[in-house]
């Protein structure tokens, strides 16, 4: 395979995600190719140096945000509605009607679809004839002259 499909494999390898087996690939192809090789080096050397820097400090009102919310879940979960009173609140808001509406469409949809899809089935007697009468016009191996598929390829690639 050419240097082309080599990136996400040295990139996978760098990351040290790939099995012992593509990292013997690898590794094999690095050493003998100069151009991977060096993309190998530098992306070895990337990690390195960013792994080195310091991690960003989150916003302070990120941080107070992400605690409210915490621990308005936190409480929700100690002190909320029992699972009846959440089940008839949601019971009776508008999601079961969407639901029950979209439900009841796509039932529809596929019976629709599905008595389309039943045809009357063809009578025996006319599939019979429509093969005997196929069969009367098919054209025999031997009735045809040697070399017609080769002009016919001829023919097509003119085109």
């Amino acid at each position: 395979m050419g240097c082309e499909g080599w990136t996400d494999l040295l990139s996978a390898y760098a990351d040290r995600e790939t099995s012992p087996e593509e990292s013997a690939q690898v590794e094999a192809h690095a050493a003998g190719c100069r151009s991977c090789g060096r993309r190998l080096a530098i992306m070895a050397k990337s990690k390195e140096v960013l792994s080195r820097l310091p991690l960003p400090e989150a916003p302070r009102d990120l941080k107070e945000a992400l605690l409210r919310q915490a621990a308005r879940v936190e409480g929700q979960g100690r002190t909320g509605l029992s699972f009846a009173e959440r089940l008839a609140a949601w019971l009776s808001g508008s999601a079961p009607r969407y639901g029950l509406a979209f439900g009841l469409a796509a039932f529809l949809l596929v019976g629709l679809w599905i008595e389309r899809r039943q045809d009357e089935p063809v009578p025996l007697d006319l599939m019979l004839s429509a093969h005997r009468q196929y069969a009367e016009t098919a054209v025999s191996p031997a009735s045809v002259p040697a070399g017609a598929d080769e002009e016919l390829e001829e023919e097509e690639g003119d085109e």
